[in-house]
């Protein structure tokens, strides 16, 4: 497949409801006309992932350091989780916006009930309280949750265009983007340009380097299995990237509780959640990238 911007695909990609913007990516996401007819062949090829906590850490992106300002009520968790379980969109959403007239703003939403419904799924499964594929559907649902509420996200705190542009990939052989897609969320709200998709090919991906300029490119991983072919692609990335100064960034769990990870698959660093990864990719441009 070739690149697929980062663009706003219309409310019918995931539901019914409208919506306009000009962010979030049918690429990052499996369509929901309607949770009772998701295509078997769609989740089965979603659900090809090695373990399901993998998948769950991954998407764990409240830092310590913002509990008390983004942490929701565990009631508010729990009774969350159970209508993720259950419900299709639409009613998510209207949960999700009522929470919102109430005075909680979208990245607090976005860092806070999101993440902490995905960890409280992961508790669940370990549990066995709910099976594999539910677990994965409901992680699907928040994902959808997350690109029906992006205009309203990208107008809390919309800044002017920066001039810097950045490549978002699953690193080959990983199955979710939750993570690479709330990244493009904030990066996007800071001004970047946004480009990606899963599914890019390594051919691709040199052609996308060699002919168009990057300031940064943004790759996730969840499994230790992951970590050779993480390395092999960011070593493909720095010699093939027109932009000699290119700053890559690796995100999941994995490299949270394993910082010293990132030099070992030759990143230039990591963050705890989609926030700070935005803060420090500017940062890291400004001061060891270039532009165009």
């Amino acid at each position: 497949m070739g690149l697929q911007p980062y663009k706003k695909q219309a409310w019918e990609d995931y539901g019914n409801l409208p919506c306009s913007g000009q962010i979030g990516s049918g690429a990052w996401s499996i369509a929901l006309s309607d949770d009772s007819e998701i295509d078997a062949d769609n989740l089965a090829r979603f659900i090809q992932i090695d373990v399901v906590p993998g998948l769950v850490l991954a998407h764990q992106v409240l830092p310590p350091e913002h509990e008390g300002e983004l942490t929701p009520a565990s009631e508010t968790v729990e009774e969350f989780s159970s209508l993720v379980l259950a419900e299709d969109t639409p009613v998510l959403a209207a949960y999700v916006e009522n929470l919102h007239i109430q005075g909680t703003s979208f990245e607090a939403l976005y860092l806070g009930l999101l993440s902490a419904t995905a960890r409280r799924l992961g508790e669940f499964w370990d549990a066995d309280i709910v099976d594999f594929t539910a677990v994965t559907v409901a992680l699907w649902r928040l994902q959808a949750l997350l690109r029906h509420f992006s205009p309203i996200f990208q107008s809390e705190r919309a800044k002017p265009a920066n001039g810097h542009r950045a490549l978002l990939l699953s690193t080959p052989g990983e199955q979710h983007n939750f993570g690479l897609a709330m990244l493009g969320e904030f990066l996007f709200r800071d001004g970047w340009n946004i480009a990606g998709g899963p599914g890019l090919t390594s051919d691709e991906i040199i052609g996308l380097l060699q002919n168009e300029f990057f300031s940064l490119v943004g790759l996730t991983l969840s499994s230790e299995r992951g970590l050779d072919s993480l390395t092999s692609t960011i070593r493909t990335i720095r010699k093939s990237s027109c932009n000699r100064s290119i700053v890559i960034m690796v995100g999941g769990a994995l490299f949270f509780q394993n910082p010293e990870l990132v030099a070992r698959v030759g990143a230039d660093s990591t963050a705890s959640d989609a926030r700070l990864g935005a803060i420090q990719a500017e940062r890291l441009v400004n001061n060891i990238g270039c532009s165009p």
